[in-house]
């Protein structure tokens, strides 16, 4: 899970290769629907292969690698320049962190975090 979810940070940091944007979810306003105001999906959304191919090192290598990831997506900002999501398309840099927030709560929330 800590790799799963560091691919989504390093995929809106623009350090992880991921195929153009497709499906009905890559539009507006559907994609912003989905983000903003939509639940988060309980087991019903299917990730990006490229999202499930980071394997594991060690815990606290992991672990510290996505406290940096965190700490480097947060500093970013808003209105820093975004790449298109793999599952949204091009979606703003407040979408952007919404989207992260609620699958990094969605997975931590997972394992009792």
């Amino acid at each position: 899970m800590i790799c799963h979810v560091s691919s989504g940070l390093r995929q809106g940091l623009g350090e992880l290769e991921s195929g153009p944007p497709s499906g009905l979810l890559a539009h507006a306003p559907l994609n912003w629907l989905v983000i903003h105001v939509l639940p988060w999906p309980q087991g019903k959304g299917q990730s990006p292969p490229e999202f499930l191919a980071t394997r594991p090192t060690t815990w606290h290598a992991d672990v510290n690698r996505l406290r940096d990831l965190i700490r480097r997506f947060s500093a970013r900002g808003p209105s820093a320049k975004w790449p298109a999501s793999r599952v949204f398309g091009g979606i703003s840099g407040r979408s952007w962190g919404v989207l992260q927030h609620k699958h990094l709560d969605y997975h931590l929330c997972q394992f009792g975090v």
